[in-house]
Parts: structure tokens; C-alpha cells; sequence
């Protein structure tokens, strides 16, 4: 039997319309033998994050063919690879990040230890920013892909806003810390920066976003005071 290169092989599969067919549908889809073009029969099923298409798991049988449960098996290897995707994907960063936002959030010595070590400013106004999703986005497949596209969003703008802002998870949300704020102007950035992320959010992500904007606190070191402030008021708001 002849055999494809696998660049001719690539251009075959997508002429008979087998890619096509995998971006329809969650099954797995099977490629006919095509000897005369050296094609073995093939199985193949997509890796979905939500309704994004993050690759493809391909089979090309052998001398003994598929097995009857072949379509079973690549279902399941699907749906555990697409969340080991996902999990890889955000895992380093993000346990980073929630890391650095626990530690501050949890009181004066954890927040006075992280400040040493990341070089923020601790005696200067400081404040919380907390960006939540809709039900819809939270309890979606590709939720743990959202969170993670909704803090990458928050680290660029808020890097723009204070090089020095805190992005990552606090039970389950985004959150930003913002330390070495001028008290006099805080309040009215802070609420823009706030807006800028949830726009964006919205537009470019497709995520029903939404915001709530802690009180200035004196210092770094007293931020953990308006936590609980900060979650009841994004309580309040994502049931507007």
C-alpha cells in the first residue's frame, strides 16, 4: 500500500471534509480507507474548551482495525485531555497569582512579607478590585479557560494603571490589588480601571463581566479590612 506524506495526508482529510465535520460536532468522526491515495481508515474526535477548538485527537487503524469500543474510548480521552488542557493552561500563573493575593488579603504580617518580596509599596493607600463572571460563564465547560483570559485582561490593564497592581483569584473571582495610590485621585482611577476591564470583557472575551471597587484603606497592610466589603458589594452588583 502506498503511504501520504503527512502534508498530503493533511490536505486530503480537509478535502473530503473531515475537519469540517469535526467542527460541527462533539462526536468522534470516522475517515473511510482510501487506498488508492494511500489513506488508512481514520477516527478523530476535537478537543473543545466550551464552543473554542483547542486541537484534535486523531486514530489511524492498523493491521488489526478498530475495536468496537474505539468511539467510546476516544469520547473519554477527549473530555480528559481538553481539561488537562485547560488545567496546564492556567495552572502555574494562576496558582501564583492566587498565592500573592491570599497572602496580602490575610493580614498585616502576610501582606507586610509579600510587599518585601515582590517590592510594593505598603505604607501608601491601597485598595481592592473584585471582577466576577455571570452563572452563565462560571458553570460553562470552558470556565476554568474564562477565568484565566479574564485575568490575563486585568494583568494588562492593570499593569497600565499601577506596574506595581497584584492580579489574580480570590474565591473564585479576579481580583486586583492596587497599593501606592494617591488618596486624593484613588478612587476615580480605581473606578475607571474597573470599567476598562468589564468593557473589555465584554467585548473581546464575550464574558458577562462585572466589577465592584473596594474603599481606599490607609496602607497595603490594612487591606484585608475591606474584604469583606468588596465581596458583598460584588455580590450586590451581579445580582443586578
Amino acid at each position: 500500500m502506498p503511504a501520504a506524506a503527512p502534508g498530503n495526508t493533511s490536505l486530503l482529510l480537509k478535502d473530503l471534509g473531515a475537519y469540517r465535520e469535526l467542527h460541527r460536532t462533539r462526536e468522534p468522526v470516522r475517515v473511510p480507507a482510501r487506498p488508492q491515495d494511500g489513506l488508512r481508515e481514520r477516527v478523530a474526535v476535537t478537543l473543545f474548551a466550551g464552543e473554542r477548538i483547542m486541537g484534535y485527537i486523531w486514530l489511524q487503524e492498523t493491521g488489526d482495525g478498530f475495536g468496537p469500543d474505539v468511539e467510546y474510548v476516544l469520547t473519554g480521552a477527549a473530555a480528559r485531555v481538553s481539561a488537562e488542557l485547560i488545567r496546564y493552561r492556567n495552572q502555574q500563573s494562576m496558582h501564583m497569582r492566587e498565592d500573592r493575593i491570599a497572602r496580602i488579603l490575610s493580614g498585616p504580617a502576610e501582606a507586610a512579607a509579600s510587599a518585601h518580596s515582590a517590592k510594593i509599596p505598603a505604607d501608601r493607600p491601597a485598595a481592592l478590585i473584585l471582577i466576577g463572571m455571570s452563572d452563565a460563564d462560571s458553570l460553562a465547560d470552558d470556565a476554568a479557560l474564562k477565568h484565566g483570559e479574564l485575568a490575563n485582561l486585568a494583568s494588562i490593564h492593570a499593569a497600565a494603571y499601577k506596574a506595581t497592581a497584584v492580579v489574580g483569584q480570590f474565591n473564585g473571582d479576579t481580583a486586583i490589588i492596587v497599593p501606592d495610590l494617591q488618596s486624593s485621585t484613588g478612587e476615580q482611577g480605581l473606578r475607571a480601571l474597573a470599567e476598562a476591564v468589564v468593557r473589555d470583557a465584554r467585548k473581546h472575551l464575550g464574558l458577562g463581566a462585572f466589577a465592584a471597587v473596594g474603599p481606599l484603606v490607609p496602607d497595603l497592610l490594612t487591606l484585608h479590612t475591606a474584604t469583606r466589603l468588596t465581596v458583598a458589594l460584588l455580590a450586590c452588583v451581579g445580582r443586578l
